[in-house]
């Protein structure tokens, strides 16, 4: 309809609009409508992350220019040094093989007090009872390491989620739209795609190289810590953080102002 503007969070988005006969002056490019408390101390949490996720500095010594110029400084080492995974469960419950096999490659791990595993998983239907049987099964639901944080309503559970992606290092997710918090500065390992705007999504964050796809969850123990040595994750982190737009929560604000 010809009073319709049409917000596209990516360029290849709107390109897409464009190719079903949307005009372009219809299409404003806005970036994704991510939380502002979350955009907020985005630089500040990123700084402190790129230490924890480059441990030997063999990233920051290729790259040190670059996450000045980012930051604003080197990366400092942070007081605490536990490294915070969070995995996201979709939010009709259709990973919890996935996350089976997540929990059997952390148990491998050591149960390490220096790394620490959050799940995140929406508070409707019967995916929280079944991710506290999946714990129970696995022993994990009483040990500090894995944490199952259950909200009562769903305003609870977004501010659940912003609270654990705001501390999060490591976020475990299938490409949904979750990929578009690679613009935090956080490094995303990704789970098979469900549906060809997911696989759209894989896509545009491994050509950005802000997430990889993440090798079979149960040998977790044996690339985790590779990924970490090597630095990847924090070059992950960095290329989110420069080449996703974070702001586009005002820009969708500032569209729908100018419509009105």
């Amino acid at each position: 309809a010809a009073n319709i503007t049409y917000l596209a969070p990516t360029r290849r988005a709107a390109e897409r609009l464009q190719s079903y006969g949307v005009p372009a002056q219809k299409i404003s490019l806005t970036g994704f409508p991510l939380p502002p408390a979350l955009v907020s101390g985005a630089r500040e949490r990123l700084a402190a992350r790129l230490k924890t996720l480059d441990p030997q500095s063999n990233y920051a010594n290729i790259a040190g220019s670059l996450i000045r110029q980012a930051i604003g400084r080197a990366p400092a080492r942070r007081k605490e040094e536990q490294i915070k995974l969070v995995f996201a469960v979709g939010g009709a419950g259709g990973q919890m093989d996935v996350l089976a096999e997540m929990l059997d490659g952390f148990a491998k791990l050591g149960r390490s007090p220096k790394m620490t595993l959050r799940i995140l998983a929406g508070p409707d239907g019967t995916t929280p009872a079944r991710i506290l049987r999946l714990l129970a099964r696995r022993g994990f639901d009483k040990l500090p390491q894995v944490q199952f944080p259950q909200p009562s309503g769903r305003a609870e559970y977004f501010t659940e989620c912003v609270e654990t992606l705001a501390a999060a290092d490591v976020l475990f997710t299938k490409p949904s739209e979750l990929s578009f918090y690679g613009a935090l500065g956080l490094p995303l390992l990704l789970t098979s795609p469900l549906g060809s705007h997911e696989a759209r999504n894989r896509e545009w964050l491994l050509d950005l190289g802000a997430g990889k796809d993440a090798p079979p969850l149960r040998y977790l123990a044996e690339w985790l810590p590779e990924l970490l040595e090597s630095g990847r994750l924090a070059e992950m982190a960095l290329q989110g953080y420069l080449k996703i737009e974070r702001v586009g929560t005002a820009k969708v604000a500032q569209v729908i102002a100018g419509a009105g």
